[in-house]
């Protein structure tokens, strides 16, 4: 190996393992309040939190889509000088916030959900948290995008004593949201936050984020109703508490993909930068994703039955056979981190919805009808969503002609 390209190593290091340690983080907040929700409410709690954290989740898609993913996939100072980049970015993300927190409240209200009363004002600071751990992400500023993780995790490992006395879904929410606003408020002082006019932060974001945020906001409007719908449908056909043991099989293999979220996260920036525009580079991201992922399933799976007594106590079980299939899932979600990163870098997008749409309207139905008769066989349904997913995305990279490129981009993201 020439020394440049061990010092293109080391310079990447730094932000490989700082990335993957946010992620991490950002993905134990919700594991640890998992965990001792399970282990004092069980898994009907479980359950029940569960379709609090995925509106959640929705609100956070639509914010990636519509703002950070575009931004991420441009170069710094690029669409303004970059403290006025960072302050448009934060005020478009309070504008977001704002929006959703009304949708989830008036959802709520209507369809009877009563954790999304509390929902709904936490979503004011927890989607600015993760619109600042991004924007410290593009600024190349890793290790304080870790320090706000960290924050957030720290306070949710209070769920562990708040949780003995008031076991159940509204304290777990609760504790959990404390803690990504206190990360928010956090964050916000690290970029040195400036408000700036609603007006003018719209009309940036509209002249240079939309043009491409708009296929990205199509493919993760999808994506979340295919998130919402299996959710309410499964838990209609099977149960809270099946979908809350689901929900624990996903604790449980999911924490292997923020690792792999963190390499991606690197992967899109270096290929913005012209620092490994390449398709075989893209690939072994994929293929190291999928990898670590599965390599945690199987080791899960084989140690189950001890490791969810350890974790979760006597009166919870997973079968193995839930694991398995939850892992496919998140196996193949994982997969996809590099072709999808590729695609965005390329002002490919388009693609994106195209493939999501049509996993939601083949597989999601019929997963849910499967799920009230055999419920592992309806995750491996949406297991072969994910890898017609994966099938679609990868054959529009390669009509793209994105595989004339050099193999040393594959050092360059993976060193």
């Amino acid at each position: 190996m020439t020394a440049g390209v061990e010092r293109r190593g080391t310079a990447l290091a730094t932000p490989v393992v700082m990335s993957t340690a946010s992620q991490g983080l950002s993905g134990a907040s919700n594991f640890v309040i998992i965990l001792a929700l399970g282990r004092e409410g069980g898994t009907a709690e479980v359950g029940r939190y569960a379709l609090a954290f995925i509106a959640y989740s929705g609100a956070l898609g639509i914010q990636r889509a519509t703002l950070t993913d575009a931004l991420m996939a441009r170069r710094l100072g690029s669409t303004a000088p970059l403290p006025e980049e960072t302050n448009r970015a934060l005020v478009c993300s309070m504008a977001i916030a704002a929006i959703a927190a009304v949708v989830v409240a008036a959802i709520g209200l209507i369809g009877g959900v009563d954790l999304f009363a509390l929902l709904a004002p936490l979503l004011l600071l927890v989607l600015v948290e993760d619109a600042c751990r991004f924007l410290l992400f593009r600024n190349g500023r890793h290790s304080l995008a870790a320090v706000i993780d960290g924050i957030w995790f720290a306070v949710s490992c209070t769920a562990f004593i708040v949780l003995r006395s008031n076991p159940d879904a509204t304290a777990a929410l609760a504790v959990w949201g404390a803690g990504g606003a206190l990360a928010a408020l956090t964050g916000l002082a690290l970029l040195r936050f400036r408000p700036t006019g609603i007006g003018t932060a719209v009309s940036w974001w509209r002249a240079n984020l939309w043009p491409s945020s708009r296929f990205l906001v199509l493919e993760t409007s999808f994506f979340q109703a295919d998130q919402q719908i299996v959710a309410f449908g499964f838990t209609a056909m099977a149960g809270a508490a099946m979908f809350g043991t689901y929900q624990l099989a996903g604790s449980l293999v999911g924490l292997s993909i923020m690792v792999t979220t963190g390499i991606a996260v690197v992967a899109v920036s270096r290929f913005t930068h012209g620092e490994g525009t390449q398709i075989k580079a893209a690939a072994t991201v994929s293929l190291v994703s999928f990898g670590c992922v599965a390599a945690v399933t199987l080791a899960f799976t084989a140690l189950s039955v001890p490791l969810v007594r350890l974790l979760y106590g006597d009166h919870v079980t997973i079968p193995k056979g839930t694991i398995l299939a939850t892992g496919a899932i998140y196996a193949g979600a994982a997969a996809a981190g590099g072709v999808h990163a590729l695609l965005r870098s390329r002002r490919t997008e388009a693609v994106l919805p195209v493939a999501r749409g049509i996993g939601l309207v083949v597989f999601v139905p019929i997963a849910i009808v499967v799920s009230g008769h055999h419920f592992d066989l309806a995750l491996w349904v949406l297991a072969m969503e994910g890898a017609f997913f994966l099938l679609i995305t990868w054959m529009a990279a390669l009509r793209a002609g994105a595989g004339a490129e050099t193999v040393e981009a594959t050092v360059d993201v993976v060193a």
